[in-house]
């Protein structure tokens, strides 16, 4: 009623019956992946409009709904190298500048804890100042020492591979 089936392009062609004696056998298209989509530029603008959207924590689902896109075809561009590639740097970039902003806000905060350590202050204000004041200190000082000792295992490595080489 509707004609024979054309045989599909991922899978063998043993029963689609090709005329050009090739019944059963794997053409090149089996060994050549696909090109991915982002390398096609198709859709360039959505794509980037995904990654940003993914980088700060929305899904694809909603996104997909919002900018009229299939959900299928959102999980599949979310889903590609590319995408994942460009939505840690989206990410990274989010998270260097909120550390950035935390940087800043800490000079203040400190200079806050310090002005309620002051005499004329409830004894619990003080304490409470104190306290925060002690514990932020111990973990940046934590932190500070857990990132020297990295450096030094860095370099301890890369020692080692030049002795190696």
């Amino acid at each position: 009623m509707y004609g024979p089936a054309a045989p599909r392009a991922d899978c063998r062609d043993g029963a689609a019956g090709h005329t050009d004696g090739t019944q059963g056998e794997w053409h090149d298209w089996h060994r050549n992946p696909p090109i991915a989509f982002t390398q096609l530029n198709i859709n360039k603008d959505k794509i980037e409009s995904l990654a940003q959207a993914l980088a700060a924590g929305d899904s694809a689902a909603s996104w997909a709904e919002v900018n009229n896109v299939p959900r299928r075809t959102a999980y599949r561009w979310a889903a590609e190298a590319g995408v994942k590639v460009r939505v840690r740097g989206l990410r990274q970039g989010l998270v260097t500048d909120a550390v950035g902003k935390l940087a800043g806000a800490a000079t203040a905060a400190v200079e806050n804890l310090r002005g309620l350590l002051a005499e004329g202050q409830l004894a619990s204000v003080r304490l409470g100042a104190a306290r925060a004041i002690l514990t932020a200190l111990i973990d940046v000082q934590t932190h500070a020492e857990l990132a020297d000792l990295v450096a030094h295992l860095v370099v301890l490595a890369d020692a080692q591979r030049q002795d190696e080489a």
